[in-house]
C-alpha cells in the first residue's frame, strides 16, 4: 500500500480564506478497536453503497490494523489514525451512484447538470485510454466546504517545512484532518512551540487508485472546463505514478490534462474556453514564480544570522514587498485569482507550501507529439517511469530541449 499511496494526495489549490464548519458528522473522539470495526460493519450493511474492490478492502484493512495496533499498544497517535479511518469510511458510506443522484427529484438542478457533465467527461476519458474503472462513478454531498484541512508548519526563521511522520507512508510536509477544529487545534499547539503555521482547506484529494474516488460536493460546482480538466488530471495519475518524484507525476498529469481538455473542448466547438484555461494556468505560473523569488530573498535573510528582532522586521518587509509586487502583477490581469491568498496572513508555513510542478510539461507534450497517439504516449511514459532517476531526468531534458527548438522555429 505504501508504495503508491503517498498519503491521500492533495489535488486542489488550498483555501484563500478561513471557514468554520460547526458540524461535519464525524466522531472526534479517539477511535477504539470496537468503534472502527463498527464503522466497517456499517459500510458493509449500507444498501446503497458500491461494493469495495479487493484492493480497496485491503487498503481499509491495513488502515484498520494500524488503528488496532496503536490502540493495543497505547499509541499516542491513535486519535489521529482513528479520525483518518473514520473520515475515509464516512466518504464510502455516504456515496451514491451518479445515476441515482441524477434521477433523484430532490437533487439540486445545478448539481444534476454537473453530474451529467461528469458522465460525459468520463466516457470521453475512457475512450481516450484513461483507466477510469469505478473512479468518479459516485457522488458524496459533504455538507461542508472542504473534504479535509491540512496543517503546514515551518520554523519562524526557516523555509524548511516541519514534517509529520506516519506509519506505512513515512514523513510528509503536512498533516490532514477531516475536521477543521482538529486541524486548528494542532496548529495552535505548534504555534505555542514557536512554529509558523497555516491551515488550508482542500476541496479534493486522490487515493491514487486504492479506492474508487467519488465526485465531491466541494468541487462539483466548478466550471465545466475546470471540472473536466481536474478529472483528466487525476485519472492520469492512475496511468503512471512514481513515488517521490512529484515533478514527474504532476508534469505528466498536467500534460494529459491539457491534451485531453483541448480535444474535449475542440470537439464541442468551445476552443475559446481552452484558451482561457491556458491563460489561467499562465497566471498561476506567474504567481508561483513571484512567490518563489521572494522566498529566495527570505532564504538569504535567514542565512545572515541577524538577531531575532532584526530578522523579524526584515522578514515582514519582504512579505510586504511580495504583496506590492503581486498588486503590480495582477493589475495587468482581467481577474485577480490570488487576492485572498495574498491579503491573508503570510508566513513561512504558507510560503513553503508553494511550488511549481510545470517544469516537465513541455517535455511530455513533445513526447506526445512524437508518439502520435494517447495510447502510444502512455506506453512511452510507462517506459520512461521505469528508468532510474538520472537517466529519466536526462531524457526529460532532451525532450524539453526539443520542445524549445520547435517553439523557436515557429
Amino acid at each position: 500500500m505504501g508504495q503508491r499511496m503517498s498519503v491521500l494526495r492533495v489535488i486542489n489549490e488550498t483555501a484563500t480564506t478561513p471557514r468554520t464548519v460547526e458540524n461535519i458528522g464525524l466522531s472526534r473522539a479517539p477511535a477504539t478497536t470496537s468503534t472502527v470495526h463498527a464503522r466497517r460493519a456499517e459500510i458493509n450493511a449500507s444498501p446503497g453503497v458500491v461494493q469495495l474492490s479487493r484492493r480497496a478492502r485491503g487498503a481499509l484493512h491495513t488502515l484498520l490494523a494500524i488503528v488496532c495496533v496503536c490502540t493495543g499498544a497505547g499509541c499516542s497517535s491513535v486519535a489521529y489514525y482513528g479520525q483518518a479511518v473514520s473520515g475515509q469510511m464516512a466518504l464510502l458510506v455516504n456515496r451514491r451512484d451518479l445515476a441515482e443522484v441524477i434521477a433523484d427529484d430532490s437533487t439540486d438542478p445545478e448539481v444534476r447538470a454537473k453530474l451529467r457533465h461528469v458522465e460525459r467527461v468520463l466516457g470521453f476519458a475512457a475512450a481516450a485510454g484513461l483507466p477510469v474503472g469505478g473512479s468518479y462513478g459516485a457522488y458524496v454531498d459533504l455538507e461542508r466546504p472542504y473534504v479535509v484541512w491540512n496543517v503546514y508548519a515551518a520554523p519562524e526563521f526557516s523555509l524548511a517545512p516541519h514534517t509529520f511522520c506516519y506509519l506505512v507512508v513515512g514523513c510528509l510536509a503536512y498533516k490532514g484532518f477531516f475536521a477543521e477544529e482538529d486541524a486548528r487545534a494542532l496548529a495552535a499547539t505548534l504555534e505555542a512551540e514557536g512554529f509558523d503555521t497555516w491551515v488550508g482547506g482542500v476541496a479534493a484529494y486522490s487515493t491514487l487508485g486504492w479506492f474508487d474516488d467519488p465526485i465531491l460536493s466541494s468541487f462539483v460546482v466548478r466550471s465545466d472546463g475546470r471540472l473536466a480538466a481536474l478529472l483528466f488530471h487525476e485519472l492520469a495519475h492512475k496511468v503512471v505514478f512514481i513515488k517521490g518524484d512529484t515533478a514527474f507525476n504532476e508534469g505528466f498529469a498536467t500534460a494529459v490534462e491539457l491534451i485531453l481538455l483541448q480535444r474535449w473542448l475542440d470537439a464541442r466547438g468551445a476552443g475559446a474556453e481552452f484558451d482561457e484555461h491556458v491563460a489561467s494556468s499562465a497566471r498561476r505560473q506567474a504567481f508561483t514564480a513571484l512567490v518563489l523569488e521572494e522566498r529566495k530573498r527570505l532564504e538569504a535573510l535567514y542565512a545572515t544570522g541577524l538577531a531575532p528582532a532584526a530578522m523579524r522586521e526584515a522578514k515582514a518587509d519582504i512579505i510586504e514587498a511580495l504583496r506590492e509586487r503581486y498588486g503590480s502583477l495582477a493589475a495587468g490581469w482581467p481577474v485577480s485569482p490570488y487576492s485572498g491568498w495574498i491579503e491573508g496572513p503570510i508566513n513561512n508555513a504558507k510560503l513553503a507550501n508553494v511550488a511549481t510542478y510545470h517544469a516537465h510539461v513541455p517535455a511530455f507534450r513533445a513526447l506526445y507529439t512524437q508518439a502520435g497517439s494517447i495510447g502510444a504516449f502512455f506506453d512511452e511514459v510507462r517506459a520512461l517511469s521505469k528508468l532510474d532517476s538520472a537517466p529519466r531526468a536526462a531524457k526529460l531534458q532532451e525532450l524539453a530541449d526539443l520542445a524549445d527548438a520547435q517553439e523557436t522555429s515557429r
